[in-house]
C-alpha cells in the first residue's frame, strides 16, 4: 500500500455496485452522470453520445448528422430531463433524454468554451418569496387552456411529433411549482463573453469579463444564483479566479421569471406554429400529386388527339359536363388513365389530406395562437406598468405589434379553414361526377335517365373553373415562389414576422438586465501552469451568514501537489468577496492525481496512480474531507488577508509548509482494472460514482457512502456488493 496518507483508511470503501462494458472504446471528456437518474453518458468520438443505464443497458445513441461539427461540451439539466450540447459550429442543442432527439437548437456568438446548468434551491426560493399573499390572487389562465396535440409523424423535421418534447417545451413546461425557481444555462464563449440563458431560452449575452480571452475550466454558483465564479486560464497560461454578482434575480424576482418563462414558452409556441404550417403543406402534397398527375395525363391525351390538341383541360371538362357526353379523347382518358382503383385511391388520399389540414388548423394552429396571445397579453400588461416594466426595458408597443400579427394569423387561419371546407365540398362533387362518367362508359347495360346520380353540376363547374388549377392553399402559401412585392399575406411569411418581432420585444429586457451584472477583480492563482497536467475543481457552499468557494488545484511536474483554497463570499448584495481566504497544501510522495471530482459541500474524491509504472496498487480511489482541512482546531489551513482594492489581486499558493493528506475513504485497484477517468453524483439520494478502465470500455459503478451498506449486505472478498 502507498504511504501517501490514509494509513488507516477503510479498505472496503467505494464498494462496487455494478461492473459493465460499453460497446466500444470511449472518450473520457463526456463521461458524466445524470443528476436525477441512474444514467451515464459516454462518447465514442466527438460527434456521438451514448446514454447507458447504470446496469449497462444502452438507452439510445445520438450522432450529429453534420460531419464537420463536433460536440465540445455536454451538460445535464439539474432535473435530468434534458441534455445540452455545445457544438463547434456555435450552436447550442437541447436533447430529449428519453430518446436523444434534439428538441431545440439555437446559435451563440461563438463556440462555447464552458457550459453549466444550474438552478435555485428551495431555500433560496423561499427567501425571495416572503409575501404571505404570494399566489393568493394569481389565476393561471394557461392551465385552463386545452393541451396542444402532437404533430403527424410525417413532419419528420419537427420535434413536436414526440409527446415528451411537446410536454417538456409547451404543455407541461413551466408549471406553477417550477416557476418559483430559476434554472439557468451559464456559458462562456471562446471569444471570452459570458451569457446567462434563463430557462434555456431567454438569453442575457455579450457580458465582458475584466480580463479578455479567458478560457474557463469550471463554474460554480451560490444556491440563489447571485454569485458566479469561474476558474479560468489566460493566453499567458495564468490560472485565475473570475467572478461576478448577478443582481437581477434578487432585484426583479417574479417579474424576471414572468418575462423569461414567457419568452421560453412563446418561442416554443412559435416554433410549434411554424411546424404546424409546414405540416399543413405536407398534408396537401399527396392530394396535390394525384391532382397534378390526373391533369397531366389529360393534357397528354388531348395533345395526342388532333381535334383537341389545342383544347385546355378545363375547357374539355366543362364541355363534357355541359353536353353530358364525353368525346373520344375524354373517353380514352377516363377509361384508360382513370381506373376505378386510381379514383378510389385519389379520393381516399385527398379526403385524408383535406381532413388532416382542417384538423391541424382547428386543433393545433388556432389553439397555439390563442395560448401565445394569452401569455403575451400578460407580459404586455407588465410592460404597461411603468414602475415595474420600465426598469426591465420593456416597450409595450412592441408587444402590441406581436399581438396584432398573431390576431391577423388567426383571422387568416379561420378564413383558410372556411375556404378549405368549400373547396373540399366542390372537390368531392367533381370526383363523384368523374366516377359517374367512368361507370357509364364501363357499363354494358343501357343507362336510363333515372340512373343519374344527382351530381350537383354547379359545384363541379365551381371546382373546374376556380380550384382545379389554383387550389385554395395557393392563396395562403407562396407555393409557386413567384417574386411578389408583399408576401406578408402568406401564412409562412407572417409566422416569420411574428418570430422576429417577438425576439425584438424580449431582447430589450435582456439588454436592460446586463446593467445588473457586476464583475469583481479577478484573483491570480497560478502565474504559469501546464494546461495538460492541470486538474481543478470548484465547489460553492451556502451558509447562513457567509458562503464559501472551495477551489482544489493539482499542480507539480507529476500532478502530486494538491492545493485547497477557501474564499468567503459576502451575503451583502453590494459586496462580492470578504477580504480573507484560507489555503492548505498537500504533497503526494509516490502517487499522482489522474482525476478529481467534488462530491458534495464537504468532500472531494481523487483518482491516484503511482508515479512509477509497475508499483502496486495500480490505482487508488480516495476521498478528502474539506471541512476537516479548514477546521480551526486541525491547524492544517492558513489564513491570509485579501486586498481587494489592489489593481492585481493574488492568492498566495506558495511559501507555506505542505501537509500529509489524511484520506477519509480509500479503495485500491489491481492491474486487472486500472481506472483512468472518474465521474461522481453527489446529489442526495443519488450518491454514486463511476470509474472508467484504461481499455475505455469497462466501467465500475461504486457506492460513495459506506455507512449506507448494512452488515447484512452481501460483500465479497474484494469489497464488492453482490447485486443481481
Amino acid at each position: 500500500m502507498s504511504d501517501d496518507g490514509g494509513g488507516d483508511a477503510q479498505i472496503l470503501s467505494f464498494a462496487t455496485l455494478q461492473e459493465r462494458v460499453v460497446q466500444a472504446p470511449v472518450d473520457t471528456a463526456m463521461f458524466t452522470w445524470c443528476p436525477a437518474m441512474d444514467l451515464l453518458t459516454f462518447a465514442p468520438d466527438t460527434r456521438t453520445v451514448w446514454l447507458y443505464r447504470m446496469s449497462g443497458q444502452l438507452v439510445w445513441k445520438l450522432a450529429l448528422s453534420e460531419p464537420s461539427i463536433e460536440i465540445c461540451h455536454l451538460i445535464w439539466r439539474p432535473d435530468g430531463k434534458m441534455i445540452a450540447l455545445a457544438c463547434s459550429d456555435a450552436s447550442l442543442r437541447l436533447c430529449d433524454v428519453n430518446n436523444g432527439r434534439v428538441i431545440h437548437q439555437e446559435s451563440t456568438v461563438s463556440p462555447m468554451s464552458s457550459l453549466s446548468w444550474v438552478t435555485e434551491d428551495d431555500n433560496a426560493v423561499k427567501a425571495r418569496n416572503t409575501s404571505i399573499f404570494e399566489g393568493m390572487f394569481k389565476v393561471d389562465i394557461e392551465a385552463s387552456l386545452p393541451k396542444l396535440s402532437i404533430l403527424p409523424t410525417s413532419t419528420a423535421e419537427s420535434v413536436f411529433t414526440s409527446k415528451f418534447a411537446l410536454d417538456c417545451l409547451i404543455n407541461s413546461a413551466f408549471q406553477s411549482d417550477a416557476l418559483n425557481s430559476v434554472d439557468m444555462l451559464v456559458g462562456v464563449s471562446q471569444s471570452g463573453s459570458l451569457e446567462f440563458s434563463i430557462f434555456g431560452r431567454f438569453t442575457i449575452s455579450d457580458l465582458a469579463f475584466p480580463v479578455s480571452n479567458l478560457r474557463p475550466i469550471c463554474h460554480g454558483t451560490t444556491s440563489d444564483l447571485s454569485f458566479h465564479g469561474f476558474l479560468a486560464t489566460t493566453p499567458s497560461k495564468e490560472l485565475i479566479y473570475a467572478y461576478a454578482r448577478t443582481h437581477f434575480i434578487r432585484r426583479f424576482g417574479k417579474d424576471l421569471i414572468l418575462i423569461s418563462s414567457s419568452y421560453a414558452k412563446v418561442a416554443s409556441l412559435i416554433h410549434y406554429i411554424a411546424d404546424v404550417v409546414i405540416a399543413i403543406h405536407d398534408e396537401w402534397k399527396p392530394a396535390e400529386k394525384y391532382l397534378r398527375n390526373a391533369l397531366s395525363s389529360l393534357d397528354e391525351v388531348l395533345k395526342a388527339d388532333k381535334e383537341d390538341a389545342q383544347t385546355p383541360a378545363n375547357v374539355r371538362l366543362l364541355e363534357t359536363l355541359i353536353f353530358g357526353a364525353p368525346n373520344s379523347a375524354m373517353k380514352k382518358w377516363v377509361s384508360e388513365r382513370l381506373s376505378e382503383r386510381v379514383m378510389r385511391t385519389w379520393r381516399k388520399t385527398s379526403t385524408g389530406g383535406y381532413e388532416n389540414m382542417r384538423k391541424l388548423i382547428l386543433e393545433a394552429l388556432l389553439p397555439a395562437c390563442e395560448r401565445t396571445i394569452v401569455i403575451l397579453s400578460r407580459v404586455r400588461g407588465l410592460a404597461k406598468w411603468h414602475e415595474r416594466g420600465s426598469p426591465l426595458g420593456m416597450d409595450h408597443e412592441k408587444f402590441t405589434i406581436v399581438l396584432g400579427r398573431l390576431e391577423l394569423l388567426m383571422r387568416k387561419a379561420h378564413k383558410f379553414m372556411w375556404e378549405l371546407n368549400s373547396e373540399y365540398e366542390y372537390f368531392k362533387e367533381f370526383l363523384r361526377w368523374l366516377k359517374f362518367i367512368y361507370d357509364r362508359l364501363e357499363s354494358t347495360d343501357p343507362v336510363s335517365d333515372d340512373s343519374e346520380p344527382g351530381v350537383e353540376t354547379g359545384k363541379v363547374v365551381k371546382y373546374i373553373t376556380q380550384y382545379m388549377h389554383q387550389p385554395i392553399i395557393h392563396n395562403f402559401y407562396n407555393l409557386d415562389l413567384k417574386p411578389r412585392e408583399d408576401t406578408s399575406d402568406f401564412i409562412p411569411t407572417l409566422v416569420g414576422l411574428i418570430s422576429k418581432s417577438c425576439d425584438a420585444a424580449f431582447k430589450d429586457s435582456a439588454d436592460a438586465l446586463k446593467g445588473h451584472v457586476v464583475f469583481g477583480r479577478p484573483l491570480a492563482l497560478v502565474s504559469e501552469c501546464d494546461l495538460g497536467k492541470l486538474h481543478v475543481v470548484q465547489r460553492v457552499t451556502n451558509g447562513h451568514n457567509v458562503s464559501y468557494v472551495y477551489v482544489t488545484i493539482v499542480l507539480g511536474e507529476n500532478s502530486s501537489e494538491i492545493i485547497l483554497v477557501r474564499i468567503a463570499v459576502s451575503k451583502v448584495p453590494s459586496e462580492l468577496l470578504i477580504p480573507q481566504y484560507n489555503a492548505a497544501k498537500f504533497i503526494l510522495k509516490q502517487e499522482k492525481v489522474v482525476a478529481l471530482s467534488s462530491l458534495d459541500d464537504s468532500k472531494i474524491i481523487l483518482l491516484l496512480h503511482p508515479k512509477e509504472a509497475g508499483n502496486a496498487p495500480s490505482a487508488r480511489l480516495v476521498s478528502l474531507d474539506m471541512a476537516s482541512v479548514f477546521d480551526e482546531d486541525e491547524s492544517i489551513a492558513r489564513t491570509f488577508d485579501l486586498n481587494l482594492q489592489q489593481e492585481a489581486v493574488t492568492i498566495l499558493l506558495s511559501g507555506y509548509e505542505a501537509s500529509e493528506p489524511k484520506w477519509s475513504q480509500c479503495r485500491e485497484f489491481d492491474s486487472e482494472f486500472v481506472p483512468i477517468a472518474l465521474s461522481v453524483n453527489g446529489r442526495k439520494g443519488r450518491r454514486v460514482g463511476c470509474v472508467l478502465a484504461d481499455d475505455r470500455q469497462r466501467f465500475i459503478v461504486f457506492d460513495v457512502d459506506d455507512e449506507e451498506l448494512d452488515d447484512e449486505d452481501d460483500v465479497n472478498d474484494e469489497g464488492q456488493v453482490m447485486v443481481e
